[in-house]
C-alpha cells in the first residue's frame, strides 16, 4: 500500500482535489491518504472526502471516482489520537498481511 501525504494548504477547492489528488493517486490504487494540516481545508471539500468514504464514490463534474474502503483508506491528521508514525506502522502490517 502506497502512502500519499497532501498538505491541506494546497487543496483548497474540490476541483484540485479531485484532478491533483483523487485521479492521478487514489482511483483504482491500493493507497493510503493522509491529510496533513487538516484544518486548512475549505469545510466543502472535508464534506466532500466524507461522504465519498461513505457513500463508496464520488461524482464531481462527470468524473465518477470509485472508493474501495478495502483498497484505499483516507485519514485526517485532525482525527483524534492520530500519529503519522502508529499510522505508517499499521500500514506496513496490512501490507504485510495481504502478502
Amino acid at each position: 500500500m502506497t502512502l500519499v501525504q497532501v498538505n491541506s494548504n494546497k487543496v483548497n477547492n474540490l476541483k484540485r482535489l479531485v484532478e491533483s489528488i483523487f485521479i492521478p493517486f487514489v482511483m483504482d490504487k491500493d493507497v493510503a491518504v493522509v491529510f496533513e494540516n487538516a484544518k486548512a481545508l475549505p469545510p466543502y471539500v472535508s464534506r466532500a472526502i466524507r461522504r465519498m468514504t461513505k457513500a463508496g464514490e464520488l461524482n464531481y463534474r462527470g468524473f465518477h471516482i470509485p472508493y474501495d474502503a478495502t483498497r484505499q483508506k483516507i485519514t485526517f491528521d485532525t482525527e483524534k489520537g492520530f500519529s503519522l508514525p502508529k499510522y505508517v506502522a499499521e500500514l506496513k502490517a496490512l501490507s504485510r498481511a495481504r502478502k
